[in-house]
């Protein structure tokens, strides 16, 4: 079995995959699998995922015969890993050479840690560290909690952190809004988040969180028009379970900010939309 597998989702990514595929076969750790999961794309992006696979016998490209969604996709991926380290990638993402080696050596020598990641930024924003989001998640389950909420518009790095497979794969459901933020929250409730000083992860600006409404777009239950973090509050809470009391009322101020935050967006680009 290979050390660290990668599941890398693609859904019209011909532009950009290429890029992202390149960064991972030049990684300075080398045993690792790629999963590659094209969602129904009409686009080359199975044709260059095709060629590369031919190249690397570590590549595994599947095509699904329809667009089951980006989470799902996901999800799949995800269940198809049989590497002892797992890590999500998109297909307009990429990574420095580095990357896996500095949180692989940093895992292995951490047991208490569930993840490990490098700092992240936006495609173009690489040269510039003031740029950089740096933050990691150390300390009690409360203080792991809190932090991760205080920062959670920003937490990308962590979803796309390298996890324990063992610990993340059948824990979670990535079909809703703020699954990926369900997945840093349920990493935080069984340990520690280490961001290492080495290694960058750059994000692409064409992901669901960046179009113009991903409240609409991603919405499956009509409560989430009001709430529309409900199903990653739900979640959340459920992982509160083991607080104490006055630890949980803190948390869930945290919580109830972060759900403020987002009704306040969502109304702003119904708004938004209604005005034009």
């Amino acid at each position: 079995k290979p050390k660290i597998s990668i599941g890398l989702t693609v859904y019209n990514g011909a532009k950009t995959i290429e890029k992202c595929i390149n960064s991972l076969l030049s990684q300075t750790f080398q045993d690792f699998e790629l999963i590659i999961s094209d969602n129904a794309s009409d686009d080359d992006s199975g044709k260059i995922c095709k060629e590369f696979s031919l190249k690397d016998s570590r590549i595994k490209y599947i095509r699904q015969k329809n667009n089951i969604g980006g989470g799902p996709n996901h999800t799949f991926v995800l269940e198809q890993a049989s590497g002892k380290y797992f890590m999500f990638i998109g297909c307009d993402d990429w990574i420095s050479s580095k990357f896996l080696e500095v949180n692989l050596s940093f895992l292995e020598s951490n047991l208490n840690f569930v993840s490990s990641t490098s700092p992240n930024c936006y495609d173009g924003e690489e040269k510039n560290p003031n740029k950089y989001v740096d933050f990691n998640v150390k300390g009690a389950l409360k203080v792991r909690l809190a932090k991760f909420l205080q920062n959670a518009w920003i937490s990308h790095g962590i979803f796309y952190s390298l996890m324990r497979t063992e610990i993340i794969k059948g824990n979670v459901d990535l079909s809703y809004i703020g699954a990926d933020w369900s997945v840093g929250f349920f990493l935080l409730s069984k340990g520690e988040v280490n961001r290492s000083k080495e290694g960058l992860l750059v994000l692409g600006k064409f992901g669901g969180s960046m179009s113009k409404n991903p409240w609409k777009k991603y919405r499956l239950k009509s409560i989430e028009i009001f709430i529309p973090l409900y199903m990653f509050s739900k979640i959340a809470l459920g992982l509160m379970k083991n607080l104490k009391y006055y630890e949980w009322l803190y948390v869930f101020g945290k919580l109830l900010k972060v759900n403020l935050q987002a009704m306040r967006d969502s109304y702003k680009k119904r708004i938004r939309k209604f005005i034009k």
